[in-house]
């Protein structure tokens, strides 16, 4: 019976952090909200997992969005805009007359194209794990992603098969969003992220 209750008190958990980054979104209007909301629910769950206390929720969740807002959004915005960038590059590739210049063009896209992926994959872990300047996210998002190309492939499958379930099963998006990605991903990069610190130290 206790493992019941347990598993419904952390399934409430879940309900509360989905509410609340849906909240914390509309509350930045969307466009300002969407990154540090985000942020702040990778952060919550890196507590979780570090702390395994659920207390104060709202609190955290609060204190996170604040000191993550302006970072989040920097970054979250730039690399949409990469996003866009090479997005349309890449649809423009097949008016190309010449072969070479086709091939070329989709090898160098297909290059940036999983370096945005390391970025994406890493953005939020980073942001919720390191206190840094500004400037120096780069560089710690591009070492936690080479350090180990496992984790992405793993993240990647993840993600697929997390995209599947909501296919056939919509509600799960409704109901959880992110969250089920969001709390594998923060369980591989805390693991990444640890051997780093401890390597640094």
């Amino acid at each position: 019976m206790k493992k019941i209750f347990a598993f419904a008190e952390w399934l409430l958990e879940l309900l509360k952090l989905h509410f609340y980054w849906i909240v914390f979104i509309l509350r930045g209007a969307i466009i300002l909200g969407l990154f540090p909301a985000t942020a702040a629910l990778y952060g919550v769950i890196r507590h979780w997992i570090r702390e395994s206390d659920y207390e104060d929720q709202l609190q955290l969740f609060k204190r996170l969005y604040k000191e993550n807002f302006k970072v989040a959004n920097i970054y979250g915005w730039i690399f949409t805009a990469i996003s866009g960038i090479i997005i349309l590059n890449f649809l423009y590739i097949p008016l190309y007359s010449e072969d070479v210049v086709k091939i070329t063009m989709y090898t160098v896209i297909i290059f940036f194209i999983i370096i945005l992926t390391i970025f994406w994959l890493y953005l939020f872990p980073v942001i919720i794990h390191y206190r840094l300047p500004i400037r120096d996210y780069f560089a710690a998002i591009i070492q936690v992603g080479i350090s180990s190309p496992l984790a992405i492939i793993m993240q990647l499958m993840l993600l697929g098969i997390y995209s599947m379930l909501i296919y056939h099963l919509p509600p799960l998006i409704i109901l959880f969003g992110i969250i089920p990605f969001a709390l594998t991903q923060v369980a591989i990069s805390n693991n990444i992220v640890n051997k780093i610190d401890s390597k640094s130290v």
